[in-house]
C-alpha cells in the first residue's frame, strides 16, 4: 500500500483536491503500519476529515458563486449611472490636495 495512492483514491471519492489533503499523508502512513483495529480507526478519522473538507469546499464554492452573481447584478445597476455634476468638483478638489482647502 502506498499512502499517496490511498490519499488520491479517497480524495477522488470525496471530491477533495489532493493538494488540500496532503497534510493527511502522515496519518495514512501510520494507518498502514498499524495493526488492523487501529488501522480502521485511523482511516475512519481520515475519511471524516475529507468529508468535512469536501463540505467546506462546496460551501465556499457556493459562496463565491453567489458573490460573483451579486457583483454582476450590482454592476448592471451601477454601470449606466452617470455621476451628478457636483461630484465632478469633488475629484478636482482632491487633485489640488487638502492644503489648498485650508486643511492642515
Amino acid at each position: 500500500m502506498n499512502s499517496t495512492n490511498i490519499l488520491a483514491g479517497l480524495c477522488a471519492f470525496y471530491d477533495v483536491p489532493v493538494a488540500k489533503a496532503q497534510k493527511l499523508i502522515p496519518l495514512i502512513e501510520r494507518a498502514i503500519a498499524a495493526p488492523e483495529p487501529m488501522r480502521g480507526r485511523i482511516l475512519s478519522l481520515v475519511k471524516r476529515t475529507l468529508k468535512r473538507e469536501a463540505e467546506h469546499h462546496r460551501a465556499s464554492t457556493r459562496e463565491q458563486e453567489l458573490d460573483e452573481r451579486m457583483l454582476g447584478v450590482v454592476a448592471k445597476v451601477v454601470h449606466p449611472w452617470t455621476p451628478p455634476r457636483n461630484l465632478d468638483s469633488w475629484s478636482k478638489d482632491d487633485e489640488r490636495g487638502d492644503s489648498q482647502r485650508g486643511i492642515a
